[in-house]
């Protein structure tokens, strides 16, 4: 592990790591209450120094950063595993989505509940959403937030939230069905960084015509783009205020007020070639079959 990763896990714990002029850093220590900063870390000829004024361990300070002592070691290749459990609304484990963070890459890997890892055997969108168990009927509201990371970032300062399984997973119509069983008003906040908003579009849409179906009111489906609910939580920012000048969702024009899915497609937008026969699509393609040169008649 690097000096710099090491800061990075006390930032992500809130520690407000800092940095003095002698090159050292300052931080609140993980390992116990800390008001006054009084962990010291410094980088060593083979490593990470650490050492807290209040008698906490090096031992206990790794323990509350989820890393062990030889992670400590500069030369070393790091390596930090966190382990989120899929649970159905009834609490039972159904899956489980490990993330792996490797010299500051990430990757994830599914795995069934019984630990095996998923080799296209599990269909993510048919999922519960990450956090759903946990969720009591009758809510007032829950937020909608991408990855367990925020989601329990919200938990964690009694902001009830769910969260879905990245950007390019659209969640099928139980998971959405679910969330509003519980609560029957949703907010939902996109990552800062969420390139594709037509994603959560649909998302909010989704949720949209569930309440329609299930009477549930809806009226606080929103996305948030100031920054992700993880960092809003470590920087302080007060979440009941940010969610209640949220912008209620505005259905769009073409949604089916008998609760259908809107058309998102125009036939003039779509693949010509869906719009017509097999035969008529052979009838199209037999000069080019049939030519001696096929790039010069396809011209």
């Amino acid at each position: 592990m690097q000096l710099h990763e090491f800061i990075a896990l006390l930032q992500a714990k809130g520690c407000q790591p800092r940095l003095r002029p002698n090159g050292q850093w300052t931080s609140r220590c993980p390992a116990h209450a800390d008001a006054v900063p009084s962990l010291s870390v410094a980088e060593g000829e083979k490593g990470i120094v650490v050492h807290c004024f209040a008698g906490c361990s090096v031992e206990q300070v790794c323990d509350a950063l989820g890393i062990t002592l030889s992670d400590l070691r500069t030369d070393r290749d790091f390596e930090r595993r966190i382990t989120y459990e899929v649970r159905n609304p009834d609490g039972m484990l159904v899956a489980i989505h490990e993330r792996i963070e490797h010299n500051g890459k990430k990757t994830f890997v599914w795995r069934h509940a019984d630990g095996r890892i998923a080799k296209g055997d599990l269909k993510v969108a048919d999922l519960p959403l990450y956090g759903v168990h946990r969720l009591k009927e009758g809510a007032e509201f829950v937020v909608v937030v991408e990855g367990e990371k925020c989601a329990d970032a919200l938990w964690s300062v009694g902001v009830p939230a769910v969260a879905t399984y990245g950007a390019t997973c659209d969640p099928a119509d139980e998971p959405l069905k679910q969330v509003i069983e519980r609560a029957p008003t949703v907010f939902l906040w996109a990552d800062n960084d969420t390139l594709d908003a037509s994603i959560w579009n649909g998302l909010a849409n989704g949720f949209w015509i569930w309440a329609q179906l299930m009477s549930a009111g809806l009226t606080g489906v929103t996305r948030q783009k100031r920054a992700d609910a993880a960092d809003a939580v470590k920087l302080g920012v007060d979440i009941r205020a940010l969610l209640e000048a949220a912008r209620p969702f505005e259905p769009p024009e073409e949604a089916q007020q008998n609760g259908s899915t809107p058309q998102t497609q125009s036939l003039q937008t779509q693949c010509p070639f869906c719009q017509i026969s097999d035969a008529e699509l052979f009838a199209k393609a037999q000069p080019v079959l049939e030519a001696d040169n096929p790039l010069q008649a396809g011209r």
